[in-house]
């Protein structure tokens, strides 16, 4: 009886497995959550010690404003007495 039996049929046409687009989508996402953290976690630690060194720098530089303060309080030259323009300042239209 096992004479008998006729083989499977041949596949006709293309039976290739296709992923669609949304699929593309989330393993690209996966794979970039997966790829880059220590990546991340070196670039936030760079960045916190960047930070800690603006903050010793305005530290720095409020002790030194603090420190200077007093000869910082000078007046301001008079504008000259016939009119003209100092530097920087615009001329007066009469």
């Amino acid at each position: 009886m096992a004479d008998n039996q006729t083989p499977a049929p041949a596949p006709a046409g293309n039976q290739s497995v296709q992923l669609g687009i949304g699929t593309l989508i989330i393993i690209a996402i996966i794979v970039s959550l997966c790829s880059g953290s220590s990546e991340v976690q070196k670039l936030r630690g760079d960045t916190n010690e960047l930070k800690q060194q603006v903050r010793e720098i305005n530290r720095k530089l409020d002790a030194i404003l603090a420190r200077d303060a007093p000869a910082a309080n000078v007046e301001a030259p008079a504008a000259p007495a016939d009119g003209a323009a100092g530097p920087g300042e615009a001329v007066p239209e009469k």
